[in-house]
């Protein structure tokens, strides 16, 4: 009989170690059956977990979308506070630890590099002090998006040009003439 062997926690400390069956059943510790539906049920996940506040890194790429280098790089950086580990070096993450990678990860959406997030972290512990420096920081970066918005339209309205004079050539590609070309050699337009 073929069998696959699990080996965890439920609950609280609570261990399981299990082989299955063919048949659909759970060979527990001391012969004890246990239904694989039950098992299936209940969240992998959970079945991991020493608290039912934590989570192992593996959890929180799934919840919050980040890879493992990424998680254990924000917390070298500081960007994320140093996690609780277990005695074997398991980092577990609280819902403290998921909020902040919340507001990362939403900050980084918005543009704002890892040394701008530093800082909105720290103004987030005391948000009524720093509105402020808050408001001023969002100003900036709203600045570098409206200049990067319109440097993006300049590189469109080249793009559909170079596209437009693709279609009435008879001969080469000015698409790549204009890309071997450097900015300086361009002749100015109206010139």
């Amino acid at each position: 009989m073929e069998r696959a062997y699990y080996t965890g926690g439920v609950g609280r400390g609570l261990a399981v170690n299990a082989a299955v069956a063919p048949e659909g059943l759970w060979m527990g510790c001391c012969g004890a059956l246990i239904r694989q539906e039950f098992i299936c049920a209940m969240n992998t996940s959970s079945l991991l977990k020493t608290d039912p506040m934590q989570y192992r890194i593996g959890d929180i790429t799934r919840i919050i979308g980040l890879s493992a280098d990424t998680l254990r790089y924000y917390e070298k950086i500081r960007l994320l506070l140093p996690v609780h580990r277990t005695t074997s070096g398991i980092r577990l993450y609280n819902e403290s630890d998921l909020s902040r990678l919340r507001f990362i990860r939403r900050a980084k959406s918005m543009s704002f590099t890892l040394n701008e997030i530093a800082r909105l972290l720290e103004m987030r512990e005391d948000p009524q002090h720093a509105r402020d420096e808050v408001r001023e920081l969002t100003k900036r970066k709203l600045e570098e998006v409206e200049s990067h918005m319109k440097e993006l339209g300049t590189l469109r309205n080249e793009l559909t040009l170079l596209i437009n004079l693709c279609r009435g050539s008879d001969t080469g590609c000015p698409i790549i003439e204009d890309l071997d070309i450097h900015p300086e050699q361009k002749k100015p337009k109206g010139g």
